[in-house]
């Protein structure tokens, strides 16, 4: 997962006896650096659909009005955003059902509640078993690349989209807002980075037991 949101193996023929069978690989960015990115983004390229909605607005009006700043790695996560096609026939007691673009019809009603975190936690508990971080790159690759069983580090490219804007220095309001407007996403994040700690303890465990095999191994055959 990434651009994508949770959901997609419904729409691969191969899950439709087995859904549950379905293991996402998904790479989190921490969530107070990220929603700056994405304003920046916002701002900067004037031809992306979502342009109006930093133009000529600060990072605190932005925080404040649009979607794409409150906890959207949560709603990621549960797959409740039934705009996206192969969301659109989700049942929940709460779903997210506009994603206005392009235009200046702002998102102040749009709301990540604790049933979606909830919902967000299940699926990273039972879909998405492969976390890696994008502060962690390097070891995020090396990391899938152990459980995908073949080296993805030579097919791996990290694309930076250049803009003429650097992180603005924030103050404390607008600090305040992004960690009230992402509590979520900050909590998702801190989760999935623990996860991905165990994970690569996990990894360092099995390739020294691998590695003491082998070293056994070549010692018996040498000794005989």
């Amino acid at each position: 997962m990434g651009h994508l949101q949770f959901g997609i193996h419904k729409a691969i023929p191969v899950f439709d006896d087995n859904p549950n069978t379905a293991l996402y690989f998904s790479t989190l960015r921490d969530p107070m650096t990220r929603v700056i990115s994405h304003y920046l983004f916002h701002l900067v390229n004037k031809k992306d659909p979502n342009h109006a909605f930093a133009n000529d607005r600060t990072l605190e009006e932005w925080l404040n009005d649009v979607e794409f700043a409150n906890n959207q790695m949560t709603l990621f996560f549960t797959g409740m955003d039934t705009s996206i096609w192969y969301n659109s026939d989700v049942k929940f007691n709460e779903k997210i059902d506009f994603r206005p673009s392009g235009d200046n019809i702002l998102t102040k009603d749009y709301n990540i509640t604790k049933n979606f975190y909830d919902l967000a936690i299940n699926n990273l508990k039972n879909f998405i078993g492969i976390v890696g971080l994008q502060e962690y790159m390097s070891e995020s690759i090396s990391h899938y690349s152990y459980f995908l069983g073949f080296d993805i580090s030579d097919t791996y490219k990290i694309e930076k989209v250049q803009t003429v804007k650097t992180a603005p220095v924030l103050t404390d309001v607008e600090i305040a807002k992004l960690k009230q407007r992402n509590h979520w996403d900050i909590k998702l994040y801190n989760l999935s980075k623990q996860i991905f700690i165990i994970q690569r303890s996990i990894i360092k465990v099995l390739e020294d037991i691998k590695k003491v095999n082998s070293e056994e191994y070549a010692f018996s055959f040498f000794g005989d």
